[in-house]
This record gives C-alpha cells, structure tokens and sequence, in this order.
C-alpha cells in the first residue's frame, strides 16, 4: 500500500465478506448452498477490489456501470495499456459508484458521488499536496496543519492539469512490487460530481485517462 493512502494497490481479485448477506433474515434449511452463494454475490458488505466499505452494494457489469444516468459518462473511455476491467460496485444507499481495473500487480481505482460542497486545494500552495516535496514517511514530513489535504487533495475540474498528476504520483521501490508511479487525488466537476482515483500509470496515462472521459 503507497504511503499516501492510494488504498489497495494490489490488484486483488473481489471477493465476498466472511459474514456476506446472503439470506439474513434466516435462511430455510431447504436453500441450495449455491443460492447463498449466488445471493452473496449480488449483495457484499465490503467491495475489497476496490477498497472501500460499501455497505451494501450491487455487483455490476462493466457495461451497466458506464450505462448509469450521471457517473456513467465519468467512465474514461480509455486506460492505460494492458489494464482489463476488475468489478464495479453500485451503494444505493450513499449513491456511490466504485469501479476499478486491474494489470497484474498494478490496478486503478475510481470512486464516484455527488457533493453539495467539499473544500477544494488552493494549487497555489503546493505545500498542501506535492508529495515531490516531501520525503517518507510522509506522516513525520508533511506539517500537521497539511496532513488532511495532503492525504487526499481535492482539485477543482479548472485546475485539474498534467502538473497536478505530475505532483501526485510517485514510483516507490517496494520489494516484490512494479515501480509503476502510483497516486491518489479527486476532482471536483461543476455538475457537483466527485471522483476519487487511486491507482497506477505514469502521468501521460493518467492524464490521457481523464481526458478520455465522455463530457
């Protein structure tokens, strides 16, 4: 796991938590354990793939998600090369779409809502959330009056920029890992939609990534 809360930078495969909501309501002893199984499914407590508690969430489609009213066109048309889809959540009740995509060790993540209001970084303060300024670990580094903005800085669409990728993702010699650049940041879009990525790619990538959504 990157230093800077990229989450789970694994590329694990999804998988049903131990205690899944299949049937909670008290199953019949005439239930096929393969229903429990199919039920747990459809309805998780925790979407480990991409790293975030969703309590509960459908399964979906690639093809369902990108069809969604609002976060479907958020969806970039394009990824890095080699990157296949991994699993794509839908939180009903927080309406939270996560989705994210794997290759090999090295995976992307994004998770979407819609915010009334959330405080945006002022890049003119680069202290606040270039991590080229600071060394690991970055909890002893980054000043405490930085540390929230650092750990997850919200852009603006408007200043969103290849400068802004540039002072987020950083490769980290980690035993066993790819050196592949990895970061985390969110973009605030005028509509009020929110988009955390977490994930891997070298800047050009991620830059093209972003360009390529269906605005």
């Amino acid at each position: 796991v990157a230093p800077n809360g990229t989450g789970n930078q694994g590329g694990s495969s999804p998988s049903v938590a131990p205690n899944g909501t299949g049937n909670q309501g008290g199953s019949s002893p005439s239930v096929a354990p393969n229903e429990n199984e199919k039920q747990e499914e459809d309805k998780i407590l925790i979407d480990e793939a991409c790293g975030v508690p969703l309590n509960p969430a459908e399964k979906l489609t690639e093809k369902e998600a990108r069809d969604m009213e609002i976060f479907g066109e958020y969806i970039p048309a394009r990824l890095p090369e080699g990157y296949g889809f991994e699993a794509a959540y839908w939180d009903e009740e927080g309406q939270k779409l996560s989705i994210c995509w794997s290759r090999g060790l090295d995976d992307i993540h994004l998770y979407m809502e819609q915010k009334e209001y959330c405080d945006t970084i002022d890049i003119n303060v680069p202290e606040r959330y270039d991590v080229r300024l600071y060394e690991i670990p970055y909890g002893e580094t980054v000043p405490q009056e930085y540390q929230q903005d650092f750990d997850n800085p919200i852009f603006t669409w408007e200043d969103f920029s290849k400068e802004i990728i540039e002072s987020r993702v950083r490769s980290y010699e980690d035993r066993g890992d790819t050196n592949t650049p990895r970061g985390n940041f969110s973009i605030l879009f005028p509509d009020g939609v929110l988009i955390r990525f977490s994930g891997r790619g070298t800047v050009n990538q991620i830059w093209e990534m972003f360009q390529s959504l269906g605005l």
